[in-house]
Formats: structure tokens, sequence, C-alpha cells
């Protein structure tokens, strides 16, 4: 059973999302799905897909319904499955933050109070989501992050964005020149404007899991160019309460790479292996006690 949901953010966004659950199935858990930028909330089939012969239980959201969790899946602030950049006006990593705690309260007035919630964030959601558990103290029995972007500069640093040639670290001048130009650049796939570049070095992960006050399990492939799995390994390798689980040969979005001269549906299908071993293992961490 899908339920279309509308709900507005702090400021006053609208925001659009499914939940998605299953009829006289005994309810579990509830599970708030994040998507990264730029995404969705199906998150291209990783959350939410149809059954196929690669993927028989469908995503994750299928999956989790049939096994007692009720999940919610929305989209960010101006984005969507076929937004271009250019449609992303004022998107920032705070307008996130106050869409996930507006999709908290979304998920919570579903299920009530007394349901254990789950948080799952993918990529550069990843990067913000502990912050937001820390900031509005929201008490989450587990968290999860697929391929998380653990170090947020460096969704500046690897398109050319951030001088660090110097003690302090500055958006270059040529970027500097274009957003007192354009009043924004595109980078990524995103627009960064001014305010999005400062909150991208503003967010302190180390501090951030130091204070959290749930266990995390970390999803992420070991040749990943988009986030690298080094990300990833520092913050498990700190905090005991971080469990990694790399996958082998997997790129951003736990597929085979490009450049190994695989044919596409045997990469679809690696990837979808992966994926099936990834729900898997979710729904055990999710049942564990």
């Amino acid at each position: 059973m899908i339920q279309q949901v509308e709900f507005s953010s702090f400021d006053g966004t609208k925001l659009f999302g499914k939940i998605e659950s299953i009829k006289d199935v005994p309810i579990k858990g509830a599970v708030l799905l994040l998507h990264g930028c730029p995404s969705y909330m199906d998150e291209y089939g990783f959350y939410s897909n149809s059954h196929s012969d690669l993927y028989p239980n469908g995503g994750m959201a299928e999956i989790l319904a049939k096994n007692g969790f009720i999940s919610l899946r929305f989209n960010y602030r101006y984005q969507d499955k076929d937004i271009s950049p250019m449609d992303m006006n004022d998107l920032s990593i705070s307008g996130m933050i106050s869409d996930t705690e507006a999709a908290y309260w979304k998920l919570e007035e579903y299920v009530g109070a007394n349901i254990p919630v789950y948080v799952f964030a993918t990529s550069f959601a990843g990067g913000f989501v502990a912050k937001w558990i820390n900031t509005y103290q929201r008490s989450i029995k587990k968290l999860f992050l697929a391929a998380p972007l653990l170090y947020l500069p460096y969704t500046l640093i690897k398109n050319g964005l951030l001088n660090t040639n110097t003690d302090m670290a500055k958006l270059n001048d040529s970027t500097i020149a274009e957003i007192q130009n354009s009043g924004y650049i595109i980078s990524g796939g995103k627009k960064v404007t001014s305010v999005f570049a400062n909150e991208v070095m503003q967010i302190n992960q180390e501090n951030e899991f130091s204070i959290l006050n749930c266990n995390t399990v970390i999803f992420h492939g070991d040749i990943d160019t988009y986030v690298p799995l080094s990300q990833s390994k520092r913050i498990a390798d700190k905090f005991k309460k971080v469990k990694l689980i790399v996958y082998h040969d997997a790129g951003h979005g736990f597929v085979a790479p490009w450049d190994r001269g695989l044919e596409e549906d045997i990469r679809l299908k690696i990837k979808a292996e992966n994926l099936n071993d990834l729900y898997n293992k979710l729904l055990g961490e999710l049942n564990e006690h």
C-alpha cells in the first residue's frame, strides 16, 4: 500500500513523498529514507524498484514493507527525477536539514510515537544526517548510510572550486567571480550558491559522530570515485558505534565501474547482486535486538 503525502518544511516549502506499507503486516518499525543530491525519492531504484528478475522483491521500500517496516521517502526541496540544476532555487544544506525534520514528523504522525524510527541516508544526505539528529535531538534506533559524503568540502574540492593552497580554505577566484556575477555556479549537478558553499564548510563529522546517540552502519564500495571509501573508513575507525560494510569492486551506487570493459547487462547484474545483498544485510540489522 502506497500513500501519497504532502507536508511543509520549516519555511513553508512544500514537500511530496510516499509512505509504503502492507496491510495486515505487523509493524516492527518505521524507516525514513533520505536521498542524495541531486536525486529524488526513489534514488534511481535503490529505494523503490519494480519487481523483476534482477530485483525479485523490488527495492528497499518494497522489501521493508513486506517485513513489517513502514517507510517514508520524499523529494528534498528543488529536487525530483527530472529537475535541472537551473531549477534548484535556494538549494541549501540548512533547508534540507529542515526538510528532514519535517519528514520525520510526518512519519511520526503516521506511525505514532511508540514505533521505533530508523534512518537510511544515501550519498549527500549522509553528509548532514548526523547533524540533523544531533541538532534536533531525535531518538533514532539505528542509522544506515550508503556511500555517504562524510567530508562535505570534498564536493567542492573534486569539482575544482576550492583553493586549499592557503592556511584558510577559500573558494578559488574564478568560482568567486562566477558566483558574484551569476549568483551561483553549476557543479556536480547542483546549483551552488554562496550560501550552499559556506554551509559545506561548516559540518564537522567527527564532532557529530562523537555525540550521536545511535549505532551506525555504513555500506560503501571500495572503488567509489564520487565519494572515496576513505571517508567512511576514517569515521568507522574512530568510533566503535560505527560498523562499516565494504563491497569489493563496487563504485558509487554499488555498480561495477565503467572502465572494466564489462557488458552493460553484466554491470547491471553485479549492481543487483550488491543491492540485494545490501537489502538482506539491512533487514538483519533492523531485526537485531
